[in-house]
């Protein structure tokens, strides 16, 4: 993680652009490498400006200062991605999406499953992830390459305790679902909507308290000749097409 003053760095066309897209408000100021000659740097230039936020060009020793040797394309973002809206806020605006989903993320600390869960969900159609402030990795330069630009899209809510989260969330009419392999298949499981989906940690998954606060725990189906369990971050992905499809197919618009 990069963290500047008032936000944190972000590299690379493709994360730069998202969050210019996305997000324009969100973005302080915007590096371009001195003498480099590439068309995306021009177009980020001119996406910026448009935006009203300041343009810097810097020599390539400053980049690769600020990216600690990561790959950065001759560009960089200082951006303020942390979330503003309240929770009850974020719920409320929710209130007439009955197959609303949201994913809830129980201490995962690893910043590519962060960025490769936050793609799945905003390319499954999630409202959002709702991450506790503490023991959870930042959305930061690693986490939005692994997120190919989708952690400066899709709606971060930041709660100090995930468990009254989860309850506010069960108080607007939501339904909890933990995600584990010990649970119950996810195609043979009934699933209600709105509806929060719960991932627990890389380590230890889901912690017994927010366990205890799932209506029903859901796991991915795997092949006898299967290894180990699923990373949070495939399982993720394999949950929300599951929900997705239910949403699709039985909840028709």
């Amino acid at each position: 993680m990069n963290r500047g003053s008032g936000g944190e760095w972000i590299f690379g066309g493709h994360a730069v652009d998202e969050v210019l897209r996305a997000r324009p408000a969100t973005v302080k100021e915007v590096l371009i490498e001195h003498e480099r000659r590439d068309p995306a740097l021009g177009e980020a230039a001119r996406r910026a400006k448009a935006a009203g936020v300041r343009v810097r060009y810097v020599l390539r020793r400053e980049l690769d200062r600020l990216s600690a040797g990561a790959s950065h394309q001759g560009l960089a973002a200082r951006a303020d991605l942390s979330a503003h809206r309240g929770l009850e806020d974020f719920l409320s605006g929710l209130a007439e999406k009955n197959d609303a989903v949201l994913l809830a993320l129980d201490e995962i600390q690893d910043p590519h499953n962060l960025g490769a869960i936050a793609r799945s969900a905003l390319n499954l159609g999630a409202a959002g992830l709702i991450v506790p402030e503490r023991r959870t990795s930042s959305a930061g330069a690693a986490a939005m390459r692994a997120s190919a630009g989708a952690l400066g899209k899709i709606e971060r809510i930041e709660v100090t305790n995930l468990s009254r989260a989860l309850e506010a969330c069960r108080g607007k009419g939501f339904w909890i679902y933990g995600a584990d392999m010990g649970g119950r298949p996810a195609w043979d499981a009934t699933l209600n909507f709105p509806m929060v989906l719960v991932l627990g940690s890389e380590g230890r998954g889901l912690r017994p308290v927010i366990r205890g606060l799932c209506d029903e725990i859901l796991s991915v189906p795997q092949a006898a000749a299967g290894v180990e369990s699923l990373n949070v971050s495939c399982a993720a992905s394999v949950l929300l097409y599951e929900i997705r499809r239910r949403v699709r197919t039985e909840r028709p618009a």
